[in-house]
């Protein structure tokens, strides 16, 4: 009330608006007039606040995330079924739709990597079922073995929502992109693939960036993309080094 906070009405509204679209409140700083002069037997509060958006990931739900992974791929080894985290004690963030990529590296190399551009389910509920999918059911590599999971290193990828890349030719495509930066989906026809922001650390050229892009895609390498996408992601990892 009044009596309570000046501005009190606008930070009603605030709050309300916040709790509404699910974004969090992170206090900065608390103090008082006594931290600095005059008697603490009374005094005038302040106080410091932060609202982010709901996919704001701080270090300590970056570090849940990541034990969420390990517990899923844990569980697959144990159960060979995927894991359903449970969302009522986890905070707001958990709970929105997030699009996300799971990682696995082992020896330095790929051993697995699934996700989706698409925010549909839970950013907790999708890293659980992505690290699964990762560790276990990548085409292009055997199921993860309990051995390995000891050496494997885990990324997770949270991405930033897709925007249309808008170009005239293949060239006009390689000039529209940031690279080192920009994750990219290009499209043509049914055909479709995607490189995280993190592939140019290996492929730091954009013609080869884009040449081995569509390669993933089956789109040969004359043809150009119909569509394309650019998006960012919040990526952080962790190497395991736990065991069952």
């Amino acid at each position: 009330g009044p009596d309570r906070a000046c501005g009190s009405r606008p930070l009603h509204g605030l709050l309300q608006l916040a709790s509404q679209q699910q974004m969090s409140v992170e206090i900065l700083d608390v103090r008082n007039s006594g931290d600095t002069a005059g008697s603490r037997d009374r005094v005038v509060g302040y106080g410091a606040y932060a609202i982010y958006p709901a996919l704001t990931i701080h270090k300590h739900h970056q570090s849940k995330l990541l034990d969420i992974a390990v517990a899923s791929i844990e569980h697959g080894l144990q159960h060979e079924d995927v894991y359903v985290p449970d969302l009522s004690p986890l905070p707001a963030v958990m709970h929105h739709p997030a699009a996300v990529f799971v990682t696995l590296q082992l020896d330095g190399r790929l051993r697995g990597c699934i996700g989706t551009n698409e925010a549909i389910s839970p950013l907790a509920s999708v890293t659980a079922m992505h690290a699964y999918n990762a560790a276990f059911r990548d085409p292009r590599f055997p199921g993860l073995t309990h051995t390995e999971f000891l050496r494997t290193d885990i990324s997770i990828s949270v991405l930033t929502e897709k925007t249309p890349l808008h170009f005239e030719s293949e060239q006009s495509l390689l000039d529209n992109l940031q690279a080192g930066t920009d994750g990219l989906i290009i499209a043509k026809g049914p055909r479709k693939a995607t490189f995280l922001p993190a592939v140019w650390e290996s492929l730091p050229d954009p013609e080869q960036f884009l040449r081995q892009l569509k390669l993933k895609a089956g789109i040969a390498a004359h043809e150009t993309p119909d569509r394309a996408w650019t998006y960012g992601s919040r990526c952080f990892s962790r190497q395991h080094k736990g065991g069952i």
